[in-house]
């Protein structure tokens, strides 16, 4: 039996493979962030690791831009954000919260601060486990990351651009330099104003590095889903 392909068939197939790896490459941001609990005010975690996995969208346009500073603001960008501390996890609300970005690239000495990358992110409204009995309310929980690099000349650079999520997680390790390199998860007991403010902060942060896949195994994958998408294809 006569198995060969015709020029058109292997074009629509290499056009099906072309598709899908830029399908991948299109794919948000996705990383995590840990760090060591060095301060909980009496919550009993402390020497406890904090984990923080999110994804954001890179493509999220700036909200707000300081060309004077080299600093810009990106708003609603992360879509998922879980943080793990022991057995407790909570997630983030996307819907019911709000995040935001601040992004600096400086490589010029700015008379308020001096050179800095930084790369600081907000959330707010987070679903999970009430870590104290103090009130009946439920707790309202928020995140902050905050990295900053006071050495970001020369390289390897921490950042290098300030109108643009980077599109793919920075190295933690990347910040350095005396910067404040630390997460801080808080939250409310009560209403803000009456009630008890929390806050549990980790010492300086580190990067967790995914478990990589071995790269014949995206060459496998990319390979059976176009020849099963051409299959079907020729079915129809």
């Amino acid at each position: 039996m006569n198995c060969k392909s015709s020029p058109g068939k292997s074009a629509a197939a290499l056009a099906i493979v072309a598709a899908l790896s830029g399908a991948a490459a299109a794919a948000p941001v996705s990383g995590s962030y840990q760090g060591t609990i060095e301060r909980d005010n009496g919550l009993g975690l402390l020497g406890m690791t904090m984990v923080v996995d999110f994804t954001y969208d890179d493509s999220t346009a700036p909200g707000d831009v300081y060309e004077n500073i080299s600093t810009a603001m990106f708003y609603n960008h992360i879509t998922s954000m879980v943080v793990t501390i022991g057995a407790n996890q909570w997630t983030f609300d996307a819907g019911a919260g709000m995040s935001f970005a601040e992004v600096v690239n400086s490589d010029v000495i700015i008379v308020s601060g001096g050179i800095e990358d930084r790369f600081n992110h907000g959330a707010f409204t987070f679903n999970g486990p009430d870590l104290t009995a103090e009130h009946a309310e439920p707790q309202s929980y928020s995140l902050d990351i905050y990295l900053s690099d006071r050495e970001p000349v020369g390289a390897p650079d921490a950042l290098d651009d300030y109108m643009a999520l980077p599109s793919s997680l920075p190295a933690a390790e990347l910040f350095e330099g005396d910067g404040q390199n630390l997460m801080q998860f808080s939250f409310y007991t009560g209403d803000a104003e009456l009630g008890s403010y929390y806050f549990i902060e980790t010492g300086v942060l580190s990067s967790v590095s995914p478990v990589p896949l071995p790269a014949a195994f995206w060459l496998l994958a990319g390979g059976l889903a176009g020849t099963g998408l051409l299959r079907r294809r020729q079915r129809a």
